[in-house]
């Protein structure tokens, strides 16, 4: 019965070659160790003392007589020929067809502990064995022989629910740290999702953080970012948001994850949101971007991780596992550079898009984003654009609404050129008095006139005193300047009235200039012809509502 003993030993060495294959990664599975027996008993083919020799008496009886016990059937040659002869069946079924070879490879190596050792490299005549001193080899058929089989199938035993997850998993488990947390991870996320069992705590809010927590990205080599069942993110490493004590990841339900890397430059965030992956169980974006505009950032919940952390003025934005709803408050953003990494998860069964599809952009050209700020509208509807128009260089984008200004300066106009007018009507009165003044004196100062002229004749004829001509003379020169102060006084007022209209005129005029400053400030005008991309609104203040509107032109060489 010795070659029963044999038998069972090499059968016991490969249950446990698949244990240990098992936990180092070979699926395995029922078919899986049948085969690796089956292949355990091959190379005994060469002797008709063990139990396949003893059904395949004509070969057997062949090979020992010819070639010998533990030559040919024994060596890697022997390997080589039977892996080219299975190669075809390895399209079929090549877990079975490696598990064989494993089981054959078994029975060789475990030869190298007997007496003999075997010829590994026949037709060379080189003995191979796994024990130099002959005394500690193993007997054929012995009690020692016995023992060894019932050690490996212990082991076997061991070794084979051990290496569920492979050995390599179950150390990092046994260790249970966030660097081997994110070993783990980065080994199952390609079929799995992943999850860790989590004890630590939260060092913001001084919590106890206990349960199970989905792994959503690695954070370097230290740590894990998690999230739980209400969406909330946590960094869990030794010296991060959550301080681990034991972290042990572990695999979650089949998944079939699908990353897409996307160029996002001279995009908006809603080209992106809209071109996600649809039927995904869950979308991950991790990247960074530079927006156009400052973004607005919510922050997370007190103990919670930022998804998206803003820096430089807010227009540069982090993202780390971001969700598409937590990007939905940039939208409307302009990215003027940047890239991401989007991870989608879906149903092993289903079929993933190989690419995101997002809209082309003009090749050659690069685009430049040229944001216009708007300060003081007093409603959105002073806006004149909207996202996605294209304007013209010069082209009114929004007009400030600030009708009471403009209403100020046009009655204070008012009031000076009706101030004018009165001026000027004034004038004109005054020269109808004037002119009548000065009829009545010039006719006073003709008759004066002619009344000096008859005194004088009659004092030339002694008929009146030289006194009274003297009296005419002197009443000629009195109507005389009365006419002249007349004609002054009046050439006066008119010039100061003349003086007060125009000064009135040219006042209402600066104010209606201003007037037209005013609404030329009013409208807002694009320095560039393109395309608007984003338009922002702010925050009312007392000046009113500041908006940007981000126009983008693609004038510039790649």
């Amino acid at each position: 019965m010795e070659w029963v003993v044999t038998g069972a030993t090499h059968i016991a060495g490969a249950v446990f070659t698949m244990a240990v294959a098992r936990g180092m990664g070979l699926e395995v599975g029922p078919l899986e160790l049948i085969t690796c027996m089956a292949g355990s008993l091959v190379p005994d083919i060469d002797t008709q003392n063990a139990g396949m020799g003893r059904f395949l008496r004509p070969v057997s009886g062949f090979l020992e007589k010819r070639i010998g016990h533990r030559t040919l059937t024994h060596s890697l040659l022997f390997l080589l020929a039977l892996w080219l002869v299975l190669l075809p069946l390895s399209s079929v079924n090549p877990s079975s067809v490696t598990a064989f070879l494993i089981g054959v490879l078994s029975h060789i190596l475990l030869d190298t502990a007997n007496v003999n050792g075997v010829f590994l490299l026949w037709p060379a005549r080189v003995q191979f064995v796994f024990l130099p001193i002959r005394s500690m080899r193993i007997k054929y058929g012995s009690p020692a022989e016995a023992y060894l089989a019932v050690v490996m199938l212990l082991l076997a035993l061991v070794l084979y629910p051990v290496g569920k997850d492979g050995f390599d998993t179950t150390f990092r488990r046994f260790v249970a740290s966030p660097e081997t947390a994110v070993l783990d991870y980065l080994d199952f996320r390609p079929s799995n999702s992943v999850f860790v069992g989590l004890d630590g705590f939260n060092r913001l809010t001084q919590e106890k953080m206990s349960g199970n927590y989905r792994v959503i990205e690695a954070l370097g080599r230290t740590g894990v970012l998690v999230e739980d069942d209400l969406g909330r993110a946590f960094q869990v490493s030794k010296n991060g948001q959550v301080v681990a004590y034991r972290v042990r990841a572990y695999r979650g339900a089949r998944a079939r994850m699908q990353e897409y890397r996307i160029e996002l430059g001279g995009r908006t965030v809603r080209e992106l949101l809209g071109a996600l992956p649809r039927g995904a169980r869950a979308i991950w974006i991790t990247g960074e971007l530079e927006l156009g505009t400052a973004g607005h950032i919510l922050p997370p919940e007190i103990g919670a991780f930022a998804r998206l952390q803003g820096g430089t003025g807010g227009k540069r934005v982090t993202l780390h596992a971001a969700r598409p709803v937590d990007l939905q408050t940039l939208e409307s953003s302009y990215v003027i550079a940047g890239s991401a990494v989007v991870r989608a998860e879906f149903d092993p069964s289903s079929t993933a898009a190989a690419t995101v599809d997002l809209p082309s952009l003009p090749t050659g050209e690069a685009p430049i984003a040229h944001p216009v700020k708007i300060v003081g509208l007093a409603s959105a509807s002073g806006l004149l654009v909207q996202q996605g128009d294209k304007v013209l260089e010069g082209q009114v984008l929004a007009r400030l609404v600030d009708d009471a200004g403009l209403r100020a300066l046009e009655d204070k106009a008012g009031v000076q050129r009706s101030s004018a007018r009165a001026k000027r009507a004034a004038m004109v009165q005054d020269t109808a008095g004037f002119r009548a003044a000065r009829a009545r004196a010039q006719s006073q100062l003709e008759q004066s006139k002619a009344a000096e002229g008859r005194m004088k004749y009659l004092v030339s004829q002694d008929a009146e005193p030289r006194v009274k001509l003297e009296a005419a003379k002197a009443q000629t020169q009195t109507l005389e300047n009365d006419l002249n102060r007349l004609i002054f006084d009046h050439t006066t007022r008119q010039s100061q009235l003349e003086q007060a209209a125009q000064s009135l005129e040219v006042s209402a005029a600066i104010l209606l200039r201003q007037k037209a400053t005013l609404e030329r400030k009013q409208l807002i005008h694009s320095p560039v012809a393109g395309t608007v991309e984003e338009i922002k609104l702010e925050d009312a203040t007392g000046q009113g509502i500041t908006a940007t509107v981000v126009i983008v032109s693609r004038g510039g060489k790649q």
